[in-house]
């Protein structure tokens, strides 16, 4: 199964609402290949953001505890499914587990379903590999130890936060995991002891911060049997450098598409093409 690659952005709106085919992950479910992504978004621009992306196509919305606003999310949600602008199977919904939550899986999927006014998810990540000091469900601290660093939690190990994460699968709750920000070395270290393959692998790859070597071993590790995961590109488009920055720079070339459209254009071809600027 090649590398699938998920675009992501804060809402901007492109010229056209036809969106990318949806791709098969590993665990045999479609995930569409665009996604909008609710970090940063204003608890009150949620639902209006929701809403007018459902209008113009985006069926894939990625969530995170860390981002603390899957409560206005998961309303904007239940009203679009009770006024009959979208149904719940028409949709993919992406969450992810926040560090100090490692040790509590299970109950922190939970919390993420009740404030989503979900019964179960598309996709559930770990977000990053690393597990914090335990503080409270529902809570996305980062507990600051007496040496000034992270507190990290050394009696979680990554390998039993993922077969936790399995657990989720077998009781109905979530229909695919997957892990974020993992490199290469802990990304063959979570295949080696999953019992059930991470479906994604979601990272961070625009022009400033292209990941060639992690796009390209994903390629390599995709090429064998069993397929493992596909590799998700996060594109935060128009709310940093990126895109003001392309804006300026492709507009000279003349070409026929919003700068948007051209970022999505990039980061689809991935590593195994070079973008001149």
């Amino acid at each position: 199964m090649a590398p699938a690659v998920l675009l992501m952005s804060n809402g901007h709106r492109s010229r056209s609402s036809i969106m990318p085919p949806a791709v098969t992950l590993s665990s045999g479910h479609r995930m569409p290949a665009v996604g909008l992504g609710v970090w940063r978004m204003d608890k009150a621009d949620v639902r209006g953001l929701i809403h007018a992306a459902i209008r113009q196509g985006y069926r894939h919305f990625d969530c995170a505890a860390k981002y603390q606003n899957e409560a206005e999310v998961g309303d904007a949600l239940a009203e679009a499914f009770e006024c009959g602008l979208v149904k719940r199977e028409d949709l993919f919904i992406t969450t992810k587990l926040w560090n100090s939550d490692h040790g509590h899986v299970i109950e922190a999927c939970k919390d993420s379903l009740k404030k989503l006014k979900l019964d179960y998810l598309d996709l559930y990540l770990i977000h990053f590999p690393v597990a914090s000091r335990h503080t409270e469900i529902g809570t996305v601290a980062s507990v600051i130890g007496e040496d000034g660093v992270l507190d990290i939690d050394t009696t979680v190990s990554l390998e039993a936060t993922w077969h936790a994460m399995e657990d989720l699968v077998n009781m109905g709750l979530v229909r695919s995991i997957g892990i974020s920000n993992y490199g290469v070395f802990l990304t063959r270290d979570c295949l080696a002891y999953a019992k059930i393959k991470p479906a994604v692998n979601q990272i961070e790859m625009h022009p400033y911060f292209q990941r060639d070597s992690l796009v390209i071993s994903a390629r390599s590790m995709a090429s064998v049997s069993p397929p493992t995961p596909p590799w998700v590109a996060l594109l935060p488009m128009p709310s940093c450098s990126v895109h003001s920055h392309a804006s300026t720079t492709l507009s000279s070339r003349s070409w026929p598409r919003s700068t948007a459209r051209r970022l999505h254009s990039w980061s689809s071809g991935g590593a195994s093409r070079r973008t001149r600027w």
